[in-house]
Parts: C-alpha cells; structure tokens; sequence
C-alpha cells in the first residue's frame, strides 16, 4: 500500500493501461486499424506454427490443424457477437 499511494496517478494509469489505451486511441484509423492487424496476422502465425508442430511431432496427427480451425471458427463467432451487440 505505500508504495501504490507513491505513485502518481498518471504512472498509476499507464499500469492500469488506461494511459495506453487513450494514446491509442488518439492515434489516426489507419494506426489502429495496422495494429490490429498485425496482431491478428501475428495470432494466425502462432496457431500456423502450433499445427505444424503437433503435425510434425506427434506423427503426422491432424489434432493441432483441428483445433487451429477451432480456434478461428470461435474467433468468427465471438466477432459475430461483437458486431451484433450482444456482448
């Protein structure tokens, strides 16, 4: 406790992440728009390289392209959410 009550609240924020998210959001659509997609181009390369691991390792097993499809079909699913304003 002393030490949070030795924080300023603008170093407190940018902990919380709520001095990065309004810097973020300040940003231009392109930025946020390269940022988030390169994020999810990165997360394909993640799953891409979780299949073909368990492809290669566990001999020649499909179970990491499965669940890789998994994973997108949910991804789809919850963006569905999303855009419907469900969630």
């Amino acid at each position: 406790m002393i030490t949070i009550s030795e924080i300023s609240n603008l170093k407190l924020n940018d902990v919380l992440g709520n001095g990065f998210m309004e810097r973020f959001n300040a940003r231009t659509s392109t930025f946020k728009y390269s940022v988030k997609g390169g994020l999810y181009f990165l997360s394909l390369l993640v799953l891409l390289g979780y299949s073909l691991t368990l492809f290669f390792v566990d001999n020649w097993s499909k179970m990491g392209i499965v669940i890789s499809i998994c994973v997108l079909f949910m991804d789809a699913f919850n963006l569905i959410l999303f855009l419907s304003g469900t969630i």
